[in-house]
C-alpha cells in the first residue's frame, strides 16, 4: 500500500464565534492498489492541567469527542469531525 497524506491547519481570526478553534483538512491519496473499504483512526492526547485527573468522553449524536478535567478551573476541549 502506498498512501500520500497531506494536512493543512488553519484558523479564522475575524470570527469571534470560532475563538480557540482550529481546523485541519486532510487529503489522503491512494498511490497503490485499489482499496474497497478502510477505516481512519485519530489519536488525541488531551492533557488538561494535571494529567492525573483528565477524562475523555464522546457524544455520538454530535460526532464529538471531548476531554475534560476534574478541576473546574481547567479548560474543556472537544474534537469533532466535519464532512
Amino acid at each position: 500500500m502506498d498512501f500520500k497524506i497531506s494536512c493543512i491547519t488553519y484558523i479564522y481570526h475575524n470570527d469571534p464565534s470560532l475563538k480557540n478553534t482550529f481546523f485541519r483538512k486532510y487529503l489522503i491519496t491512494n498511490k497503490g492498489e485499489q482499496i474497497d473499504d478502510f477505516i481512519i483512526g485519530y489519536f488525541n492526547d488531551f492533557d488538561i492541567g494535571s494529567h492525573r485527573d483528565d477524562y475523555v468522553g464522546c457524544d455520538t449524536t454530535l460526532n464529538l469527542g471531548f476531554g475534560y478535567n476534574a478541576e473546574e478551573v481547567d479548560v474543556q476541549i472537544g474534537v469533532t469531525f466535519l464532512q
